[in-house]
């Protein structure tokens, strides 16, 4: 009969425990004192009242990210602004284009750098995530952008026939796609934003509206920002002379947040083919924080007149660098988004 094989004694005291574990997975145990609340790095989205809705000076690098909401409300601008933001940075950023549909011209316009961002396209959305997942485990990618993800065909869904059914196979593979990216892109410091669009529930009850995906997105996100605007009239912007609708204001509702209070809100102007109208923000924040008076229509800085009517006062800011900068500056002391840029810039 043989004889049974006697069990590795159990270490004696937590630091040969400690070895023991370090021996076979490596760094993997420690002290939360290792994970400063500091050494969080952020990225700033491009929008200042977003930065300070965030409470971090912008998306941290290394965490997951939801952008989500209705067609056409700037979901994919938002991404493509901090893409731009991480460029000027010197980072390298990716984009996955399952939508089939990124147009070079308008991402070149928001200033991003053709030459520097990384696409991949495949069909399939297991291909997708898997190029994605190769990438990432390079330790070279900072930005990671998936859009979107109701566009992430699975493979059986790919393959078969229109009109077959494939109920529950986008939750299940973003459920396990997520198992594998997040603590990869963590380990990377890479910030991974899934675009996603909205559908409506078959149930009556509650919110009417959900993602389209599953729940793991949801679970797995650092931060879940719901993105609208151009659906009501209210929101549009319209040339004063032409009378054309040349925007819209964007709203931002922060859903989730593990790295600062949730619940908050932003808005930003976004021009159509250009971006965000980062000097009309600045004007808007500046009143609201009483850096400027406004007496009737006349805008008024350090006790002088600058500009008649809120069109012509966003012009003078684009014309005047050196009021639209000493403006800009103030605004980023009063949000508390100093320290948080100074962090980005070392």
């Amino acid at each position: 009969m043989a004889k049974k094989k006697k069990k590795a004694a159990a270490p004696k005291t937590m630091e040969t425990a400690k070895a023991a574990i370090r021996k076979k997975y490596g760094a993997v145990i420690g002290v939360m004192a290792d994970q400063k609340e500091l050494s969080i790095k952020t990225v700033s989205t491009g929008s200042l009242s977003l930065d300070a809705a965030l409470g971090r000076g912008g998306m941290a690098l290394g965490r997951v990210y939801e952008v989500f909401g209705p067609p056409s409300g700037g979901k994919t601008t938002l991404a493509m602004s901090v893409i731009h933001q991480a460029q000027k940075r010197g980072m390298q950023a990716v984009f996955v284009d399952a939508e089939h549909s990124a147009d070079p011209q308008l991402f070149e316009n928001m200033g991003v750098d053709l030459e520097k961002l990384i696409t991949i396209k495949a069909f399939a959305g297991d291909d997708n995530l898997d190029a994605l997942e190769t990438l990432i485990k390079t330790g070279e990618m900072d930005i990671a952008v998936v859009d979107s993800v109701s566009a992430l065909i699975p493979k059986a869904e790919a393959e078969a026939a229109i009109g077959e059914q494939f109920m529950g196979l986008l939750a299940r593979l973003m459920s396990q796609a997520l198992r594998k990216l997040a603590p990869v892109a963590s380990q990377t410091d890479t910030m991974l934003i899934f675009v996603n669009q909205i559908r409506s529930k078959i149930t009556a009850y509650g919110d009417p509206m959900t993602t389209s995906g599953g729940m793991a997105l949801d679970f797995y996100s650092t931060g879940r920002i719901a993105v609208k605007g151009g659906e009501a009239k209210g929101s549009r912007i319209d040339d004063p002379i032409t009378d054309e609708t040349v925007g819209h204001e964007t709203s931002f509702h922060i859903r989730k947040n593990k790295l600062a209070a949730p619940f908050r809100n932003a808005k930003v102007p976004l021009i159509y083919g250009v971006g965000y109208d980062i000097q009309w923000e600045v004007l808007t924040l500046a009143e609201q924080l009483g850096l400027i008076e406004k007496t009737g229509s006349w805008y008024k800085y350090n006790g002088e007149n600058f500009a008649q009517g809120e069109w012509n006062a966003k012009d003078k800011l684009k014309e005047d660098v050196e009021l639209y900068e000493k403006l800009r500056e103030d605004v980023i002391d009063l949000l508390g988004l100093r320290k948080f840029y100074n962090e980005q810039t070392s």
